[in-house]
């Protein structure tokens, strides 16, 4: 099993909201950033109707957030009003946005680690959150970074490093 399908495998078990991948290849990256909208990691609604996935990425070296509406489209860069806004309340734009796949990069220090770390442990386990189909990746050198508190609510996977 790829680590893609071992991570949509564990959204649909609804394991928990929020995921560390841990590799040191920033090629991963881009590689689910493309396999966000495909049919692996759609979500079903009340209804059950199917709807696909819309990355948002928090490059949190630069502090910017982009949203990526398609696969073929360029990053959108979201004003720095609204950046603010969603670093400010994590939990609740992901509640009021449903199905979106944050993906936040690349944690490699102590310090962003343990910044994080509340906002991560406070989503992990919503259930509004669950509710609204919305869920976090971390891209992160080691989940040693993060306190074993919040790597107890979350499901880790490490990634090989890619050989193509």
């Amino acid at each position: 099993m790829s680590w893609l399908e071992e991570l949509a495998l564990k959204i649909r078990a609804r394991a928990t909201n929020v995921f560390i991948l841990q590799t040191l290849d920033f090629d991963r990256i881009t590689q689910l950033i493309k396999a966000i909208p495909t049919a692996l990691f759609h979500y079903k609604d009340e209804y059950g109707q199917a709807h696909g996935r819309t990355p948002t990425i928090w490059d949190i070296n630069t502090n910017k957030l982009y949203r990526k509406e398609t696969p073929y489209q360029r990053e959108t860069e979201l004003s720095i009003t609204e950046a603010a806004n969603i670093m400010q309340d994590l939990k609740t734009w992901l509640i009021r946005h449903a199905g979106t796949f944050m993906i936040i990069h690349y944690v490699w220090s102590e310090s962003q680690a343990q910044s994080l770390t509340p906002q991560l442990i406070s989503i992990s386990q919503d259930p509004n959150v669950y509710g609204s189909n919305s869920l976090i990746a971390v891209f992160t050198a080691s989940e040693y970074l993060f306190p074993e508190t919040l790597l107890k609510f979350c499901h880790v996977i490490n990634i090989p490093i890619s050989t193509d």
